[in-house]
């Protein structure tokens, strides 16, 4: 399995790193380093979290909830 990532979802950990980072960079770096430790977890377990409801005929979407 190989995991793509949204350019939207890219600008989003970015914007979402910077936020956290004005109050604690390391905080902010631990929090989405998590983030990309649970969503390469897919590799090895592509069924794990639930079937995002949006990709209605596709079993092969999933989404994290973080």
């Amino acid at each position: 399995m190989k995991i793509e990532w949204a350019e939207r979802a890219r600008t989003n950990l970015w914007e979402l790193h910077e936020y956290i980072a004005e109050d604690s960079p390391e905080n902010a770096d631990r929090f989405i380093a998590k983030i990309f430790d649970n969503v390469e977890a897919l590799v090895d377990q592509p069924k794990m979290g639930r079937h995002a409801p949006e990709a209605d005929n596709r079993d092969d979407v999933h989404e994290l909830i973080f």
